[in-house]
């Protein structure tokens, strides 16, 4: 296994001009889970906390969608660093993405191999499995699932008891576990979408190729829908149907997913 491709960072991932502020942080999951909730609140979490949102807040989502980004607006907005105490008025609006990203970024800038991953969460509150993007680390021997925008206070009020930091991977429904569900006839459509009643086919199409693209340092951000180059439609599901089996297997299929990668409009593409 080819461990070194993911200790290097992306250009989603990396810190840039910015990765000093990385120096003498927590290394375990959990203390780099405390300073990024400490810098980035998603949307939704400051809805039900209450949290009044700034104009320019409510933009921060698609103005920043990689590290840099990230680093520099934290900076302008209050010139604390990655403090623990961070005013909520001073903290980066982002999504599951970008929760990801900060913890994947700073495992990297620590020598440890991480990969973001996309797919669906049926623990989040939504009557449905919401489109969702987690991470894996590589620790003692082994892949690690994180929720890098959840925390064990969140998932134990939910009714669940598993450890964020730890996840058994039954309880994620990668890209391409929900397509090869819904292709089968195992579950309907409707279980997987976007809160706002948003579902199908569109996002098991785009959480399967954004799993895999995550593979290859391109952690497109959610609202992307990564096209195929010269690909006819009626080759389409066939080519996904064919993505999600390699993807069930990932690390031992690398080779032949590069293949596929490249056949992808966004494999040129860098953060913008």
């Amino acid at each position: 296994m080819d461990l070194e491709r993911f200790k290097k960072f992306s250009c989603y991932t990396n810190p840039g001009e910015f990765r000093h502020h990385y120096n003498g942080l927590p290394s375990s999951p959990e203390g780099i889970s405390a300073v990024i909730h400490a810098q980035l609140i998603h949307p939704v979490a400051a809805h039900i906390l209450g949290i009044e949102l700034t104009e320019e807040q409510k933009e921060d989502e698609r103005n920043c969608p990689n590290m840099v980004k990230i680093l520099a607006k934290l900076q302008e907005r209050a010139l604390v660093g990655l403090s623990l105490d961070r005013r909520p008025e001073h903290r980066v609006v982002n999504n599951c993405r970008g929760h990801a990203l900060f913890m994947a970024s700073m495992l990297k800038s620590q020598g440890v191999p991480a990969r973001l991953r996309c797919g669906f969460a049926s623990y989040l509150p939504f009557a449905f499995s919401c489109d969702h993007t987690v991470l894996e680390a590589w620790m003692d021997g082994g892949w690690r699932l994180m929720d890098a925008d959840a925390t064990n206070e969140f998932v134990r009020s939910r009714g669940y008891d598993f450890d964020v930091f730890d996840m058994p991977y039954e309880i994620f429904d990668f890209g391409w576990k929900a397509w090869r569900r819904v292709r089968g006839g195992f579950d309907p459509i409707e279980r997987y979408g976007v809160p706002g009643g948003a579902h199908g086919w569109p996002f098991l199409h785009t959480a399967l190729i954004r799993d895999m693209l995550a593979l290859f340092g391109q952690e497109v951000p959610v609202w992307k829908c990564p096209p195929f180059k010269d690909l006819h439609e009626e080759d389409v599901h066939t080519t996904l149907d064919r993505i999600a089996d390699l993807m069930a297997a990932p690390d031992e299929n690398l080779r032949e997913l590069e293949k596929y990668y490249y056949m992808s409009d966004m494999s040129k593409v860098q953060a913008p």
